[in-house]
């Protein structure tokens, strides 16, 4: 059985969705993925580019994994997205480019998403 599940924050929500074979099977506030691909639909940032909307169009594909409230962030990149910036996500120091990670963690701070990954495959 596998544990690979898509992740987006719901702008609804102001949770993390997790999806797994197309049904969103949970809300969290805190997520943690390990073989972790990062996603954005170029069609999906096109349309909020031309209607400045926000809409469903970039997540993370990963395994699924326990969590702990403890997580701390030393020693981990912090990742962001912004698509009226950005057609990909970046590393908020240097905003370099990255495409996957060994591990991530998503977590809320201050009502906002917030997401720290170590092991980075750059673009």
């Amino acid at each position: 059985m596998s544990n690979r599940v898509y992740v987006y924050w719901n702008l609804h929500k102001d949770l993390f969705s997790v999806r797994k074979d197309g049904r969103v099977r949970r809300h969290a506030n805190l997520v943690q993925l390990r073989n972790v691909k990062f996603s954005v639909s170029e069609a999906g940032r096109q349309r909020v580019l031309a209607s400045k909307n926000k809409n469903v169009h970039a997540g993370l594909r990963g395994d699924d994994c326990a969590t702990s409230p403890e997580f701390k962030t030393r020693g981990w990149r912090r990742i962001t997205y912004d698509p009226y910036r950005f057609d990909h996500f970046v590393t908020v120091a240097g905003e370099r480019s990255v495409v996957g990670a060994e591990e991530l963690v998503g977590k809320i701070v201050g009502g906002r998403a917030r997401l720290y990954a170590r092991g980075l495959e750059y673009a």
